[in-house]
């Protein structure tokens, strides 16, 4: 291995796909990076954007993080396309397919490796095979573990030892051996992949974990020497690992945002339609209450639409902005002026319309790298703004200006395809999955839904938006959990999508706005 001076060090980080994992990773860059040491994180697509604000601070800073991305191997391990995090995998059937793809990524990392050939990797505990590719390189592999000295000395000498085997019902309690302290568990106290002997994906990943830390060149604690130097001292002299205290890093990150004073910058991107503009005005306000310096960008016939709130923000000290850009209407074969979608009166319009939107791309691209935003909320109809985002390292955050049922039953329709097991038109059909009962016939959906031709370009431009909205940071939607709880929980945990809800006191404003005559006809 060609070693060079401080400042040419070059580390590799490698996480663990899930927020406990990643987030500690952020800030353990941070600190190598702050110490003259070059940083390159590797990731997924799906999670390349939450390293955003992280790599766009350093690089103002003159301190380098960098992204190096790959392909994590959902499908081909029968996981759903674009589930690249732990938390995506949310049921007992699809946790293990998500172990077993972690399995697969050597290669990956094997010809990143060769290829950039950096000084260090600190590989996440749960890539045990990360160890011996870094040694076919010379390079020394660090395992990060994201927990205290007391827990790595307790979870090894559980491990090694098994006092759980000793007693004899849940609730015996029995003595964790060789700890500098008498430390007394119960069975029940213990995971099931601890106390039970069938072999899992995860428990092999974990065995592997444990039996290769003896192996690799040391081990990075996210814990410090003051707070437990007992178990400190224990885990390096008494069971024989060399190991560093870095954290907890969540203090570092603490001390440095303290002395921030930029507020965040989000950018907002609607569709140019009343149905999606009105809901932005409100979002765009909602952030801006919170501190966070907000842009709208939108065209100069819809400009105007924003006036009263602009104004009424730079009364109240609010950050709200407008950064209007030219719409392509000429070049989409529209006539000119035909900026919002309410204007278009007809299918082949429509469609020029939205080939008019797909030409904003270079538009967005350029805007991003002029004001490096920290967010991006995106329409969902701008599909292709996610992997633009990603570019410069921004997340982005799809807007959907409808309600979780919806999204839900949307799913269901298109995931299961009820509608195809019915004769006739009138014939009702049963949305499964959604946590009521909900029946449809076909006529209450839209063509485009019914599995209708390839060349449908609109079926096209929904598909798009589907699989942007998986690799994107995740879903903003227009509506609050008070008024469809069972929904709002659904998709979140049954369907696995990253998903926050507007404030209920936005709503609350808007009918507080309303005239006495309006509320009356109400």
């Amino acid at each position: 291995m060609e070693s060079g001076t401080l400042d040419e060090l070059r580390i590799f980080f490698f996480p663990f796909m899930a927020q406990g994992h990643i987030i500690p990773t952020i800030d353990m860059a941070m600190v190598f990076a702050s110490r003259g040491s070059k940083a390159t994180i590797i990731t997924t697509p799906f999670h390349a954007p939450l390293f955003s604000k992280t790599i766009q601070k350093t690089n103002f800073s003159g301190t380098h993080i960098n992204i190096l991305t790959f392909k994590f191997p959902s499908v081909e391990n029968g996981l759903p396309e674009g589930c690249e995090s732990l938390h995506m995998a949310n049921s007992p059937e699809l946790q293990p397919k998500f172990f077993k793809a972690i399995t697969t990524l050597g290669p990956q990392l094997d010809q990143l490796l060769e290829q950039h050939r950096p000084d260090c990797l600190v590989a996440d505990t749960f890539f045990p095979w990360a160890t011996d590719i870094a040694a076919r390189y010379e390079i020394p592999r660090l395992i990060f573990h994201g927990t205290c000295y007391f827990s790595l000395c307790a979870s090894l000498c559980v491990f090694r030892y098994k006092p759980y085997k000793s007693v004899f019902s849940e609730t015996e309690p029995f003595i964790i051996p060789n700890l500098p302290g008498e430390i007394k568990f119960t069975r029940n106290q213990l995971p099931d992949f601890v106390k039970n002997d069938e072999e899992t994906e995860f428990t092999e990943v974990y065995k592997a974990a444990k039996e290769v830390e003896s192996r690799s060149y040391g081990v990075l604690v996210n814990s410090f020497y003051e707070l437990e130097p007992v178990y400190a001292d224990h885990y390096s002299k008494g069971l024989g690992f060399k190991a560093w205290h870095i954290g907890p890093l969540f203090l570092y990150k603490k001390s440095i945002m303290a002395t921030e004073t930029d507020p965040v910058h989000v950018l907002f991107f609607p569709l140019m339609a009343q149905g999606h503009i009105l809901p932005t005005i409100d979002m765009s306000k909602l952030f801006a209450q919170r501190g966070v310096k907000t842009t709208i960008i939108t065209t100069p016939l819809n400009a105007p639409l924003f006036t009263k709130t602009i104004e009424k923000s730079h009364n109240s000290n609010l950050q709200i902005s407008l950064k209007v850009i030219e719409f392509p209407a000429k070049e989409a074969g529209l006539p000119e002026g035909v900026e919002n979608l309410d204007l278009v009166t007809n299918m082949e319009s429509t469609w020029k319309f939205f080939n008019a939107i797909s030409l904003l791309q270079h538009t967005l691209d350029h805007l991003l790298q002029e004001l490096r935003p920290q967010g991006l909320v995106a329409d969902m109809f701008f599909p292709w703004a996610t992997d633009i985002a990603s570019k410069y390292g921004i997340p982005r955050i799809v807007f959907h200006g409808t309600s979780f049922f919806s999204m839900c039953a949307t799913d269901s329709l298109v995931r299961h395809q009820p509608h195809k097991n019915v004769s006739s038109e009138t014939d009702p059909f049963v949305l499964p999955g959604l946590p009521d009962r909900i029946e449809l016939v076909k006529t209450q959906i839209p063509d485009n839904a019914r599995g209708g031709s390839e060349d449908d370009n609109f079926k096209k431009l929904l598909q798009s938006a589907k699989e942007a909205e998986k690799r994107s940071f995740g879903i903003l939607v227009n509506s609050f959990y008070e008024l469809e709880p069972a929904y709002a929980d659904h998709y979140r945990n049954v369907l696995g999508k990253k998903a926050w809800h507007i404030d209920v006191h936005a709503l609350k404003k808007r009918i507080g706005s309303l005239t006495p005559s309006l509320l009356m006809l109400s």
